[in-house]
């Protein structure tokens, strides 16, 4: 029998993984909204959503994603769903909310959640970008309303689609914490309390600045940096570790569920986001784990991208390097370790993580599927 829902969401993430997803489904579920949600089988089970809310999708992850995505929008044709609204969690996952909307006439909702032609992993590879360009363009003409994460992506898609449909703004937020002791990293990696811990947390990709933050620990003495993700540059980051003699200093805990995230968070001194200048994917970069950050009242070391650098700038919340090189990054490092600068930007993050919490957005999230 057919269920007719207010949204389904198509997601091409893994659903235990997948921030945006995670709390774009709660939300509604809050509001209540009658939600569906659709992914591949990542062999997991989401405990967010009733279970018979939840369709699951078996198809091969190992091939390359191009078709691995056809592969999932054929399984989501045949799935009997029927809503006022499919949302296409990732331009991955937007062939197959297309056919929703076909079959149902649902309204389309697409999550830009990056400049997809603009990546960084399309930079060396012309002929690929020109597809996934030119696709996207054509997918984009069925959809009703756009969905990004920052002002500067909304501006770039209205001229690079040439549309009028309407743009929302939901921000990368973390939803609210409350903020607790925690020694989860310390204990794992038997850090010394006398050492800070340096974290990055995300998808372990090129660009990221992750090679220069291990290179720059071999001149650090008073920190060891933990490494909380995967990825496909994850290899790679472990063997610099084992050749450079750094497993001392620098720990993978591989990845971590999102609703577990927090307590790791909350265990490290510092936080550091870096991207490189290397794709206009990157260079509007506002990720999640800059608020994760704030909301677990971390002070952070960023690069110094237009939308990240603005925000530690007002807020006064960290550093911002200008370079994302091992000099600069080592000066930033050593700048933290002295306690009243992380205790004044502590300060600052107290005063301000309220104003970066997803509940703040709800109004709009809500204007979405309205």
């Amino acid at each position: 029998m057919r269920k007719n829902y207010d949204v389904i969401i198509i997601c091409f993430a893994n659903p235990t993984l997948d921030a945006r997803t995670i709390n774009l489904v709660k939300t509604l579920i809050k509001y209540k909204r009658t939600v569906a949600l659709v992914t591949p089988d990542h062999d997991v089970i989401p405990d967010y959503i009733n279970q018979d809310d939840y369709f699951k999708c078996k198809i091969n992850l190992d091939q390359k994603v191009r078709h691995s995505q056809k592969e999932f929008t054929n399984r989501v044709k045949k799935l009997k769903l029927s809503g006022t609204f499919v949302h296409a969690g990732d331009f991955y996952s937007l062939a197959a909310a297309k056919s929703i909307k076909m079959k149902n006439k649902a309204k389309l909702v697409y999550d830009s959640r990056e400049i997809y032609s603009q990546l960084n992993s399309l930079k060396d590879r012309p002929l690929a970008r020109k597809l996934l360009e030119f696709y996207e363009k054509y997918l984009v003409t069925y959809v009703d309303k756009m969905v990004v994460t920052a002002d500067v992506d909304a501006l770039y898609l209205k001229k690079h689609f040439t549309h009028s449909i309407p743009y929302h703004i939901i921000k990368n937020l973390p939803p609210k914490q409350k903020l607790e002791e925690s020694n989860l990293l310390r204990e794992q990696f038997n850090i010394s309390s006398e050492k800070l811990i340096l974290l990055y947390q995300g998808w372990v990709l090129e660009g990221r600045g992750l090679d220069t933050i291990i290179y720059t620990m071999k001149d650090i003495d008073f920190a060891e940096l933990v490494i909380i993700g995967g990825g496909e540059y994850l290899d790679s980051l472990k063997e610099i570790v084992r050749k450079e003699g750094l497993n001392s200093k620098v720990h993978f805990t591989g990845l971590i569920p999102y609703d577990e995230l927090s307590n790791a968070t909350m265990s490290a001194d510092i936080g550091i986001v870096l991207f490189s200048d290397t794709s206009i994917s990157y260079q509007n970069a506002l990720p999640n784990k800059l608020f994760e950050f704030i909301q677990s009242g971390i002070p952070v070391i960023t690069s110094n991208q237009k939308t990240i650098g603005e925000i530690i700038e007002n807020e006064k919340i960290g550093i911002s390097i200008e370079k994302v090189n091992e000099d600069q990054l080592k000066s930033a490092i050593i700048k933290m370790n002295e306690a009243s600068t992380r205790n004044n930007y502590k300060e600052n993050i107290l005063k301000i993580r309220n104003k970066y919490n997803y509940e703040s957005q709800e109004v709009e999230i809500l204007k979405v599927y309205s």
